[in-house]
Protein backbone atom coordinates (compact mmCIF):
# COMPACT_ATOMS: atom_id res chain seq x y z
CA UNK A 1 0.00 0.00 0.00
CA UNK A 2 1.67 3.15 -1.18
CA UNK A 3 -0.77 5.81 0.02
CA UNK A 4 -0.96 7.11 3.56
CA UNK A 5 -3.43 5.25 5.73
CA UNK A 6 -5.09 6.99 8.65
CA UNK A 7 -5.72 4.94 11.80
CA UNK A 8 -8.40 6.21 14.17
CA UNK A 9 -9.44 4.91 17.56
CA UNK A 10 -13.21 5.09 18.07
CA UNK A 11 -15.58 3.37 20.48
CA UNK A 12 -17.74 0.79 18.70
CA UNK A 13 -20.53 -1.41 20.00
CA UNK A 14 -19.85 -4.68 18.18
CA UNK A 15 -16.93 -4.60 15.75
CA UNK A 16 -13.23 -4.87 16.47
CA UNK A 17 -12.38 -2.63 13.53
CA UNK A 18 -13.62 -1.26 10.24
CA UNK A 19 -11.92 0.03 7.13
CA UNK A 20 -12.89 2.67 4.58
CA UNK A 21 -11.47 1.82 1.17
CA UNK A 22 -12.35 5.27 -0.17
CA UNK A 23 -10.91 7.33 2.70
CA UNK A 24 -7.98 4.92 3.26
CA UNK A 25 -8.86 4.85 6.94
CA UNK A 26 -8.80 2.09 9.54
CA UNK A 27 -10.95 2.52 12.63
CA UNK A 28 -10.12 0.39 15.67
CA UNK A 29 -12.57 -0.10 18.52
CA UNK A 30 -11.16 1.96 21.39
CA UNK A 31 -13.15 -0.08 23.92
CA UNK A 32 -11.05 -3.15 23.08
CA UNK A 33 -7.59 -1.63 23.40
CA UNK A 34 -7.42 -2.19 27.16
CA UNK A 35 -8.56 -5.79 26.81
CA UNK A 36 -6.43 -7.16 23.98
CA UNK A 37 -2.70 -7.79 23.57
CA UNK A 38 -0.27 -5.97 21.29
CA UNK A 39 -0.20 -9.08 19.12
CA UNK A 40 -3.98 -8.94 18.66
CA UNK A 41 -3.81 -5.24 17.78
CA UNK A 42 -1.11 -6.03 15.21
CA UNK A 43 -3.27 -8.80 13.76
CA UNK A 44 -6.26 -6.45 13.47
CA UNK A 45 -4.10 -3.85 11.68
CA UNK A 46 -2.73 -6.47 9.29
CA UNK A 47 -6.25 -7.70 8.53
CA UNK A 48 -7.58 -4.22 7.81
CA UNK A 49 -4.52 -3.25 5.73
CA UNK A 50 -5.13 -6.35 3.62
CA UNK A 51 -8.66 -5.11 2.96
CA UNK A 52 -7.14 -1.92 1.57
CA UNK A 53 -4.99 -4.01 -0.76
CA UNK A 54 -7.50 -6.72 -1.76
CA UNK A 55 -10.93 -5.12 -1.25
CA UNK A 56 -13.76 -6.01 1.08
CA UNK A 57 -13.95 -9.75 0.41
CA UNK A 58 -11.80 -12.48 1.91
CA UNK A 59 -10.55 -13.85 -1.38
CA UNK A 60 -8.08 -16.70 -1.78
CA UNK A 61 -5.22 -14.19 -2.25
CA UNK A 62 -6.37 -12.19 0.79
CA UNK A 63 -6.37 -15.31 3.00
CA UNK A 64 -3.02 -16.53 1.65
CA UNK A 65 -1.33 -13.21 2.38
CA UNK A 66 -3.06 -12.98 5.78
CA UNK A 67 -1.61 -16.37 6.81
CA UNK A 68 1.85 -15.35 5.65
CA UNK A 69 1.77 -12.00 7.45
CA UNK A 70 0.33 -13.59 10.61
CA UNK A 71 3.31 -15.95 10.73
CA UNK A 72 5.73 -13.04 10.24
CA UNK A 73 4.00 -11.01 12.97
CA UNK A 74 4.09 -14.00 15.33
CA UNK A 75 7.82 -14.39 14.69
CA UNK A 76 8.49 -10.68 15.32
CA UNK A 77 6.51 -10.68 18.57
CA UNK A 78 8.28 -13.79 19.88
CA UNK A 79 11.61 -12.16 19.08
CA UNK A 80 10.65 -9.07 21.06
CA UNK A 81 10.67 -6.85 17.98
CA UNK A 82 7.13 -5.56 18.47
CA UNK A 83 6.78 -3.22 21.42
Amino acid sequence: IEEKVRVRIKPMKKKKATVSLIKKEIRINGNLLKEISKEEILEILIHELLHLRHGVYHTKDFLKEARSLREAAKYLTTQGRVK
